[in-house]
């Protein structure tokens, strides 16, 4: 027999949020399959990422080709084309930093139309941005959690370029604080 469904959306934005809420450092693996206008076959990569709580993003990308951009309140650090890495003062950081580290569902439900459904452990929400600065680069995600382990196992993005975004994350694992080389590029951007 199929498992219940809990249709309550209260219910249901209440689990992602105890999903989002952590003071811990979350790493993780992903794959990224990105389909852009006027290109025929869908890209991938492969990398990890690193997500430090009211602090910073780490997002390294290993393959197609090495490339890394860390997020912090008003700072980028990123590599060019040569490789080589540098931080910039970037005031729209700060807006994908917040927009990762929301985790309250009233600010959610503020500045995002949510429909948010659960079925025994699996949970699927779908956010779509209410006139905000999110609308600018952000037409809808669809998060995906497995409330039994505590993670967001895919993502989905559209943006308004008509580009789609498929993240799935696997290896997930909770820190206090990153370390050694992680812990020195989230300073980096601070």
């Amino acid at each position: 027999p199929a498992e219940p469904v809990d249709d309550a959306p209260q219910a249901c934005l209440a689990a992602l949020e105890q999903v989002l809420r952590t003071q811990d450092t979350v790493q993780a693996r992903f794959v990224l399959q990105k389909k852009a206008p006027g290109i025929r076959r869908m890209l991938e990569s492969r990398g990890r990422v690193v997500v430090v709580p009211g602090r910073g993003l780490i997002w390294e990308v290993t393959e197609p080709f090495a490339a890394l951009s860390v997020f912090g309140p008003g700072r980028i650090g990123r590599t060019d084309e040569a490789g080589e890495y540098a931080v910039h003062d970037a005031p729209q950081a700060a807006h994908v930093l917040e927009a990762v580290s929301k985790t309250e569902a009233d600010a959610l439900a503020r500045d995002f139309f949510v429909d948010c459904r659960r079925q025994a452990a699996h949970l699927r929400a779908v956010i779509s941005p209410r006139r905000s600065t999110y609308a600018d680069f952000l037409t809808e995600a669809v998060v995906e959690a497995d409330l039994k382990a505590g993670v967001i196992t895919r993502l989905s993005l559209t943006q308004p370029s008509g580009a789609v975004s498929h993240i799935t994350f696997s290896d997930q694992k909770r820190t206090a604080h990153p370390a050694g080389r992680d812990g020195a590029l989230i300073e980096g951007v601070q």
